[in-house]
């Protein structure tokens, strides 16, 4: 996670933590508090110490707990300016940036091949013809995705070029246990965390995912884009 992102989530741990502490009612403990809200008590470390993101529904019932409704905007102005933080692309402009980018790829991908985990994957055709890199070395991205389809811990689909779409297809996107979203655009990379949006890009994974070839259909699609580069080869 960005460190700008952390530290906004960690100053409005601190201001939670203010309000606790400078409750109407007096002084409350963590655990006071947790009572008061129906909370289980690491609830409340977790939220002031920036390990988890409030919700909106969070504030509001915080800050009806500490008598400080008044607070209520304040504690969703701070929100808003970190639920969908930016990320911007510059960080990749020096060799340095470049190489840290390609270990963490690398280590991403090396989660493939860990149990405890499936990974669920959609691909659109046109990607697998796209020549943003030499023809061998597309080929060999070709067969090194062909060989993930069938994995226990992949499951790898590919939405073919003429198939009908309920909706267009548009920028990638990465769904982290229901709970991240990260998008990107031409000019940054947006960590989305609020339920509503994850639930909308949940939405349109599942609704994509009705018009994907999958097992032995999508090997078809991606040993028919390997055949229409094998001339150039």
């Amino acid at each position: 996670m960005s460190t700008e992102y952390q530290q906004a989530r960690e100053a409005l741990g601190g201001r939670l933590r203010e309000l606790r502490i400078s409750a109407a009612v007096g002084r409350l403990t963590g655990p006071q508090l947790a009572e008061r809200l129906g909370w289980v008590h690491s609830k409340i470390y977790k939220l002031e110490g920036g390990r988890q993101t409030a919700t909106s529904d969070d504030l509001r019932a915080w800050a009806e707990a500490v008598g400080r409704p008044e607070v209520t905007e304040e504690l969703l102005a701070r929100l808003r300016g970190f639920e969908s933080h930016i990320r911007s692309r510059r960080r990749h402009r020096t060799t340095r940036d470049t190489d840290e980018a390609v270990r963490s790829r690398m280590e991403r991908q090396a989660w493939l091949y860990r149990g405890g985990r499936v990974f669920h994957a959609l691909v659109w055709e046109a990607a697998l013809h796209a020549l943003v890199c030499p023809p061998a070395v597309l080929v060999a991205q070709l067969d090194r995705l062909a060989g993930q389809v069938g994995m226990d811990t992949v499951e790898l689909g590919v939405i073919p070029l003429g198939t009908s779409l309920k909706i267009p297809a548009a920028n990638g996107f990465w769904i982290l246990d229901e709970r991240l979203v990260i998008t990107e655009d031409r000019h940054a990379e947006l960590w989305l965390d609020d339920a509503e949006t994850v639930a909308s890009y949940v939405r349109v994974w599942e609704t994509l995912r009705e018009s994907a070839a999958y097992g032995t259909e999508a090997q078809n699609v991606i040993a028919r884009a390997r055949r229409a580069l094998h001339p150039r080869v």
